[in-house]
């Protein structure tokens, strides 16, 4: 019995004890479960899984229910953690959980857990792929509808509308919580699928909700633009539009402003699309499009081209049409270079083919009132017989021809043409002729005459067909060709009876002068007086305009008159041409003064002539004759016996003129003479020999030595020093007569222009003779033969050596040569600088001089001497002999002077005297920096002024043309017209392709350009509305 009962207490005991274990055991596995939550509250997850799991494996051999429970919950927490630690076993924890405690509800819990800790991350994917696992039978309707919700709101982010309308409809009559969330997103995925009476139904419903109710106008807006109900979107949302609370109200306005403007009643949709606009930082292409056309329609053309301009880079139909009505609104506010840009970005869209060709044909016809000659006869040129505008364009391009600058494109496109109207043949006739005038100024003979043949081959007017005649005749001239010249003026005397309006420079006192120099050339002089009297005669009675034909050419037709006359020995005829030089101070009338005395000479009144001489001397004792009258003087003054007034002359002469005047030798001779009749043969000796040291010519040497012989051998009785004279000046007759004939040889050559044969001969020539009779001579020639050759190198020291030697009578064109040469070829401005410095010191000469001036200035400024540069540049302003292209030269360099200085404001003065004056590549260059002289001083309307007409004044410089486009380009930048300056830039890379450094430049400036477009480009990608609104779910 109390084994029994022994037994019973051993078994209550144990059992007893077994109870207080297991109570232990839950409470430390409780105890792990709370740290875990607290872990996992915290989001410190790896550490919360160790707790649950310690708990799960505590609770593992337990089966109390309270046990059972706890450790499902721990095993449940344990996988949930591996989740949110980002634990890779994570899901396959999660699912063998599920696994193994279906069908208990917690495992529901745990995939709707996970559910929805995917759907709060955004992993929509995830998040579907658990919710598809959920058993929706054993859920409240509060938890279905949840769920439908989450599904379907997952399919909208990712754009499934089917299937997300497919989740939510079995909810979406259902009054749960998710009753107005439902209905909003199965109303938007009914919208996006097209199915707008559903959608409405939906919408409807969310009237009373605070929270949906305003987001619904807009949308019920957008479905009645879809369904095209305008009146009832406008009478709907014109009213919601004035509620402040609603949402996308700009939005809602732009649809209210575009159903207006779909009923064309665009007054009425501006105040709606003009307040989107406000509000709106970017916008879409056709919001731009239809606020612009809306503003064009109401006349509100500065608006409108401000829209339209934001699709200047959109290449789409829209972007051609709102080009096409930019330009229409530029030239109803008569801005008309504007206009051609908007017009040629629409010409260059293919969408709508009519569009395109009257776009490229305002593009023309604005180009033509703009002058820009090139790009609208270039474009024009397209039209083909087959477009509506084909008649227009070729009456165009005949005004253009007739007009343009552009003479040498338009030559190209007219020789083109398969078939000339008469329009046409005149346009031709007169271009060809002006291109001609152009090539002229510009030295280039050759292609000038070119183009007058061109010009006459379309006689149809007959005063370009005289001016062609004439020029003919000028250029014939000029190649020396003087009776071939007398032909076409013969030809320019019969078509000039019935031309009207000749220009001056081409007129009849002009041919005649030409014809003159003719005859006078040809020695002709009773025919060359006759045609200078005519010129002197129709100068007078025309009274021209143009000095240099009034003054220069006057004064020297006069003075060619009176030399014909000289030249038949009729002297009164000469005095009566020379003394008007005289009296009214005509240009050359030194020249008439020395001509006059000479002629009272030849009339045996020789005291006349030395006091005429004398005059002439004192009053311009720097005239380029004061040598000549110095000669003449003494030898006056010999043959009136008043041998100490010769000398004084002589050694003057001597004196001031040794190096510069080829009439040194014959003073030495005269002095040697004058001293030798009075008995002082040793000083008469010293002259003589002077000469023979002095590189005399044959017969200067011969006559020094005849004195000498006459002197040594017959006065004083010593042949021994004569002879030794004779042997060191290598004079001999034999030698003499063969240095002659080797010479004449090498000239002959050279004078018939065969310079390569004359080089050979030259050379020949001074091998054998090295110190002939004619060595400064042969050089001279040897240097000129290779310099026409452009044989520089070879050229320079034959030159050289011409400059160096002894009254060498070619110091003057040596040194005109090398300074050519040094500022041409060799790019040796200082070198260049100092020949021309010594040219203008030694010449005579005033014209002489006055090209040493211009050489001199020009060389100074590429050697950066400026104060060098002022002083010749003065000095060549000031010159008479200066035209008025040369003065403008100077004023070039001047300008220049004060631009590389950035003086800008002082250089422009000097620019502008250029510009008007010269109609050369100088002239354009001047034209272009004014222009940026004044784009610099931020002078922009005056800048913008000289590009626009540089076309036209600066035509067939393209270069220039080219720059000042670009230039223009810049001053639009600075405006912030990105339009106009891109056009420029682009008109600048079509038509100057050819020319790198334009192009180089131009790309530049455009990709500088695109960067600022992107700054101000207010057009936004259409990429559709953002789906995953946060705040509506």
């Amino acid at each position: 019995m109390k084994i029994y009962i022994l037994l019973a207490n051993l078994i209550c005991f144990g059992v007893l004890s077994m109870h207080a274990q297991r109570t232990s055991v839950f409470t430390e596995a409780n105890a792990d479960y709370k740290r875990g939550i607290d872990f996992y509250e915290q989001g410190v997850f790896a550490q919360a899984q160790k707790e649950f799991k310690t708990a799960v494996e505590r609770l593992v051999p337990m089966e109390e229910e309270a046990s059972r429970l706890l450790r499902l919950k721990a095993h449940l927490m344990f996988a949930q953690s591996a989740i949110m630690n980002n634990d890779p076993e994570g899901e396959k924890l999660i699912l063998a959980f599920v696994k193994n405690y279906r069908p208990d509800p917690i495992a529901t819990q745990a995939v709707i857990e996970i559910a929805d800790y995917y759907y709060n991350a955004r992993d929509y994917d995830k998040a579907l792929q658990f919710f598809q696992m959920i058993d929706q039978s054993g859920l409240t309707r509060e938890e279905r509808g949840e769920l439908r919700f989450k599904q379907g709101y997952c399919y909208f982010v990712k754009k499934d509308f089917k299937k997300a309308r497919t989740a939510f409809y079995p909810m979406k009559d259902e009054k749960t919580d998710y009753f107005f969330p439902i209905n909003y997103y199965y109303g938007l995925t009914a919208f996006y699928e097209g199915d707008y009476n559903e959608a409405v139904t939906s919408f409807k419903k969310l009237e009373t909700s605070k929270k949906y109710k305003k987001f619904i106008p807009y949308y019920l807006c957008q479905i009645y633009f879809a369904q095209k109900k305008y009146d009832e979107l406008i009478s709907y949302g014109a009213a919601k539009f004035n509620d402040t609370e609603v949402n996308d109200r700009k939005e809602l306005g732009l649809l209210v402003g575009q159903a207006y403007y779909e009923k064309k009643l665009y007054a009425e949709a501006l105040p709606y699309l003009e307040f989107y606009a406000q509000n709106s930082p970017k916008m879409r292409e056709n919001d731009f499009y239809q606020l612009a056309y809306a503003q064009y329609q109401a006349g509100h053309y500065d608006k409108a081209a401000e829209n339209f301009e934001q699709l200047s880079q959109t290449n789409t139909a829209f972007g051609q049409n709102a080009m096409f009505c930019l330009g229409d609104c530029y030239l109803k506010q008569n801005n008309k270079q504007s206009a051609r840009s908007a017009y040629r970005k629409a010409a260059d869209m293919d969408y709508d083919k009519n569009l395109k060709e009257e776009a490229l044909y305002n593009y023309a016809k604005l180009s033509y009132e703009l002058k820009s000659d090139r790009e609208a006869i270039n474009t024009l040129e397209a039209f083909g017989t087959g477009s509506k505008f084909y008649n227009d364009a070729q009456n165009l391009m005949g005004v253009i021809f007739q007009e343009t600058k552009d003479y040498d494109n338009a030559i190209k496109i007219m020789d083109g043409m398969k078939t000339k109207t008469p329009k046409i043949q005149e346009a031709y006739q007169k271009v060809a002729l002006n291109r001609a005038l152009q090539l002229i100024g510009l030295g280039d003979v050759l292609n000038a005459d070119e183009y007058l043949s061109k010009s006459l081959n379309y006689p149809v007017d007959a005063g370009y067909k005289s001016q062609a005649l004439y020029w003919k005749a000028e250029l014939a001239h000029r190649k020396k060709q003087y009776a071939t010249s007398n032909d076409f003026l013969n030809k320019y005397a019969t078509s000039a009876r019935t031309a009207a309006n000749l220009p001056e420079e081409a007129s009849p006192a002009m041919a005649s002068y030409l014809s003159g120099y003719n005859y006078f050339k040809q020695k002709q002089y009773g025919n060359a007086q006759t045609s200078f009297e005519d010129a002197v005669n129709k100068i007078k009675r025309a009274g021209y305009k143009n000095e240099q034909i009034s003054k220069i050419i006057l004064a020297d037709a006069v003075l060619r008159a009176g030399d014909c006359y000289l030249s038949k020995n009729n002297y009164n005829g000469a005095l009566k041409y020379y003394n008007e030089a005289i009296d009214n101070k005509y240009n050359g009338h030194v020249y008439a003064l020395f001509q006059s005395a000479i002629i009272k000479g030849l009339k045996g009144k020789k005291y006349d002539k030395a006091v005429d001489l004398q005059t002439l001397i004192e009053d311009y004792p720097k005239n380029e004759y004061a040598d000549e009258a110095l000669f003449e003087l003494g030898g006056t003054y010999q043959e009136l016996n008043e041998n100490e007034k010769a000398k004084k002359a002589f050694k003057t002469l001597v004196a001031e003129y040794k190096g510069k005047s080829d009439q040194i030798n014959n003073a030495l001779l005269r002095l040697g003479l004058v001293y030798y009749n009075q008995g002082d043969s040793k000083t008469a000796i010293e002259y003589y020999k002077q000469v023979l040291d002095n590189n005399p010519t044959k017969k200067e040497s011969a006559d020094a030595l005849a004195a000498l012989e006459e002197i040594y051998v017959k006065d004083l009785g010593q042949p021994d020093e004569y002879f030794a004279i004779k042997s060191k000046s290598g004079y001999n007759v034999t030698d003499a007569a063969r240095d002659s004939v080797n010479f004449q040889v090498a000239e002959s050559q050279y004078e018939n222009g065969n310079y390569d044969k004359a080089v050979l001969s030259y050379t020949n020539y001074i091998s054998k003779y090295p110190k002939g009779f004619n060595t400064t001579t042969a050089y001279y020639h040897r240097g000129e033969s290779y310099f026409q050759l452009k044989d520089y190198e070879n050229a320079k020291p034959d030159l050289e050596y011409a400059l160096k030697a002894n009254n060498s009578p070619y110091k003057e064109k040596s040194l005109g040569k090398l300074g050519y040469i040094a500022y041409n070829i060799d790019k040796n401005y200082p070198a260049a600088y100092n020949y021309f410095v010594q040219l203008e010191e030694l010449a005579t000469a005033d014209d002489v001089k006055f090209e040493a001036q211009l050489g001199a200035m020009q060389s100074a400024y590429k050697n950066n001497d400026l104060q060098a540069v002022k002083t010749y540049a003065s000095k060549v302003s000031k010159n008479s002999k200066a035209s008025k292209a040369q003065a403008a030269n100077a004023s070039f360099y001047l300008g220049k002077i004060e631009y590389d200085a950035e003086n800008y404001t002082a250089a422009i003065p000097h620019f502008d005297k250029v510009s008007t004056a010269l109609n050369n590549e100088v002239g354009a260059e001047a034209r272009y920096l004014t222009a940026e002289s004044y784009f610099n001083t931020s002078n922009l309307d005056k800048a913008e002024q000289i590009c626009m007409n540089a076309n036209k004044e600066s035509s067939g410089f393209d270069y220039w043309i080219a720059r000042s486009v670009i230039l223009l380009s810049d001053i639009n930048v600075e405006r912030g017209d990105l339009l106009n300056a891109r056009a420029a830039l682009e008109a600048v890379l079509e038509n100057y392709s050819n020319d790198a450094e334009l192009v180089k430049m131009a790309q530049q400036k455009l990709s500088d350009l695109e960067k600022k477009e992107q700054g101000k480009n207010r057009i936004k990608n259409d990429t559709g509305k953002n789906f995953e609104l946060q705040n509506d779910k």
